[in-house]
């Protein structure tokens, strides 16, 4: 997913944290938003597009509202109601962890890390996360857990090579 995200992104020139807005991706992508009193949601059906989203939402809310339902516009097809249930939970978790990917893509995390912009306490870090990327704190603390544990992974991994290496 996160690769995708970040091919998405490059193929549309966004590159920096400012870049991402619902204006600039309106404008990007071509998919139109509108404001409404409801909860936020995508139609997709004979090749029209829309993104409704709650105007009664912060802007934290609004962008991850916007990148969920994005996400229900670019990968999946059909109408979640008359979906079994099992198949509506699977993109439900597919538009969380994209929403995930978009809105706090790694590319830019790992960015953040490499230039020291990144706090090392956890809480200092999600806190510089939803200030840089206009998400919730509870959401980019969310995205700083599934970072750190690919991270962790790598270098577990990256060990365990040089172990057998050595081997």
């Amino acid at each position: 997913m996160e690769r995708r995200v970040e091919l998405l992104l490059h193929r549309i020139g966004v590159f920096d944290p400012p870049c991402l807005t619902i204006g600039n991706m309106i404008s990007k992508i071509g998919i139109p938003v509108y404001y409404w009193e409801f909860t936020s949601e995508a139609i997709h059906k004979d090749g029209i597009h829309i993104i409704f989203l709650n105007r009664n939402a912060t802007k934290e809310e609004q962008w991850q509202d916007y990148a969920h339902e994005l996400c229900h516009i670019m990968y999946h097809a059909g109408n979640q109601s008359d979906m079994p249930n099992m198949f509506k939970d699977l993109q439900e978790w597919q538009a969380i962890n994209f929403a995930l990917h978009f809105c706090v893509p790694t590319f830019m995390l790992d960015c953040m890390y490499r230039r020291n912009i990144m706090p090392w306490h956890k809480k200092e870090a999600s806190k510089v996360i939803a200030e840089t990327f206009c998400v919730e704190l509870r959401f980019a603390e969310i995205r700083l857990d599934k970072w750190l544990k690919k991270r962790q992974f790598h270098l577990l991994h990256q060990g365990v090579d040089q172990l057998l290496d050595i081997c």
